[in-house]
């Protein structure tokens, strides 16, 4: 009996250890689990953070190539503007030429009037600003017909201004190259405004009326 009870004993013993190591086995498969789960996870962290460098340096790639292209561009436009300026101190833009300007997809537009567009002028615009990277745009006015108008416009304006009302107020007049216009700006672009500056001041299809925008001070 009592070697029974050993054995008994012995049994207990050994399938106590058994299981110890097999807590042990599976407390070190948890342990290296945990391991290789934050191994991935800092893998994961460091792949997302070199992505996002990876990014960042795409982006200012991209904008510094947009910028660099829009110098070249700057100078080729400014180049060809000054070509037509004269020792008497003016410009003498030709009549077919309606001005030039970069558009937000960094694009050089030529506008050329619509009835004064042929090879001629192509051939000019390229002579003066040495290659053929831009486009043309046809346009109705010159730039020297809209620069007329303008200063006509602020000579009889300023003359004229107190005939408009009070309520009136005009911010400022430019040439909008881009629209082949002379944008002028009024605080209160209604109808009934529009059309009392074009009795008491001046009228022309060259003019185009707008709201002046409203700045907040925060």
């Amino acid at each position: 009996m009592k070697i029974y009870f050993e054995i008994f004993i012995l049994l207990l013993i050994s399938c106590s250890g058994n299981h110890q190591q097999q807590e042990n086995d599976i407390q070190q498969t948890n342990n290296q689990d945990k391991k290789n789960l934050a191994y991935i996870i800092d893998t994961n962290k460091e792949t997302t953070i070199e992505n996002k460098n990876l990014q960042f340096l795409i982006e200012k790639d991209s904008i510094f190539r947009k910028d660099s292209i829009f110098k070249i561009l700057e100078e080729r436009k400014i180049r060809l503007d000054h070509s037509f300026y004269r020792k008497t101190g003016n410009f003498d833009f030709p009549l077919y030429y309606g001005g030039s300007y970069i558009n937000k997809n960094n694009l050089l537009f030529v506008n050329i009037v619509d009835s004064l567009d042929n090879i001629y002028t192509k051939s000019d615009i390229i002579n003066r600003i040495g290659n053929k990277d831009f486009k043309i745009k046809k346009c109705s006015y010159s730039l020297k017909m809209l620069g007329d108008t303008l200063n006509q416009l602020n000579t009889v304006f300023n003359r004229n201004k107190y005939l408009l009302k009070e309520n009136l107020k005009t911010s400022n007049f430019e040439i909008n190259i881009e629209n082949n216009v002379i944008l002028i700006l009024l605080e209160d672009s209604t109808m009934e405004n529009i059309q009392e500056f074009k009795r008491n001041i001046m009228d022309s299809p060259l003019f185009h009326f707008s709201q002046k925008p409203i700045l907040y001070l925060h």
